[in-house]
């Protein structure tokens, strides 16, 4: 389920991202708070929803080990986890699109109209470059393609660790489960699992805003919360609704 939230999460970040690079003028009006909170909201119970028979594929028994002389819970399969028509339905149809096919087919189409927005904007940007009394004009236009970089950055990273997954997904598929895929399911779920924390790492590289946030709340638990003021957090400037942060 959390691999769930983190793919449509980063659908929907480039989804905002393109609407904001691409169609400026209209983004005030598209990305408002309630907006972005029905998107989160969304993704959250869409994949509650689409995993919540997964709880229901094993079950655990308590057996006893004879070579050992202890009593240990083993893992289950359930008769759904083993209806054939579940696992074609869920895992050979649905999981693939939902989890492979479509985001990866977002993701490419929409970043790919973002990097050519960034592309004419450096151009803009060269040319306010040459000019005088354009400075707070220069900064924004730097700030929209640093951010916009930077979520690029986010996109390739999750291609790259999650194309392998993908592989692994239709060996499964063909039902080719030799020494092969035996020994890319481990090294598979490792770039799942980098993925996951590694966009930390690309915020932290394009985002003042981001490091100044994440020093902030750094400081605030190691001091447990005693003693700070909470109002200096409103001078980093954090807006969640339109994720300023970014």
């Amino acid at each position: 389920m959390a691999q769930t939230i983190s793919v449509w999460m980063t659908v929907a970040m480039s989804l905002h991202r393109f609407i904001g690079v691409c169609f400026p003028y209209q983004s005030g009006r598209v990305l408002t708070a309630r907006n972005v909170k029905g998107i989160i909201g969304g993704v959250i119970l869409t994949a509650v929803l689409f995993n919540i028979f997964r709880f229901f594929e094993v079950t655990f028994e308590v057996c006893w080990m004879e070579p050992i002389g202890v009593e240990l819970p083993v893992l289950r399969m359930t008769a759904l986890r083993q209806n054939e028509l579940y696992r074609k339905l869920f895992y050979e149809w649905a999981y693939t699109l939902i989890m492979f096919v479509v985001p990866f087919t977002v993701l490419i189409a929409v970043n790919s109209m973002v990097i050519g927005a960034i592309h004419k904007s450096r151009k803009i940007h060269a040319k306010l470059n040459v000019r005088e009394g354009n400075g707070a004009r220069k900064q924004e236009l730097a700030k929209e393609i640093s951010t916009s970089i930077m979520l690029v950055a986010i996109v390739i990273a999750f291609l790259l660790c999650n194309t392998l997954a993908f592989a692994v997904n239709l060996l499964e598929k063909l039902d080719f489960q030799g020494l092969l895929y035996i020994r890319l399911v481990p090294w598979s779920n490792w770039l799942v699992l980098c993925n996951a924390s590694i966009n930390i790492c690309i915020y932290c590289i394009f985002s003042e805003r981001y490091r100044a946030l994440l020093f902030y709340y750094l400081r605030c638990f190691k001091r447990k919360g005693g003693g700070g003021d909470i109002n200096n957090q409103n001078n980093i400037g954090f807006n969640g609704t339109s994720m300023s942060f970014l």
